[in-house]
């Protein structure tokens, strides 16, 4: 989370925290900080998926 979160530049923050793959459903809304908040964690995956290979290569 903290290594991607900049991926997302103008994502959602709690408490100054970028939260980065996530996007916000309304129907989650309720008193707890964070509750209406869903992961959506595919693109972190692609982007991670999309670096191993050339990362692998340069050692």
């Amino acid at each position: 989370m903290e290594g991607l979160g900049e991926v997302w530049p103008v994502r959602s923050t709690i408490s100054g925290i970028n939260l980065g793959d996530v996007w916000l459903h309304y129907g989650l809304n309720t008193n707890n900080l964070g509750d209406e908040y869903i992961p959506f964690h595919k693109l972190s995956q692609c982007l991670t998926y999309s670096l191993l290979e050339p990362l692998q290569e340069l050692g």
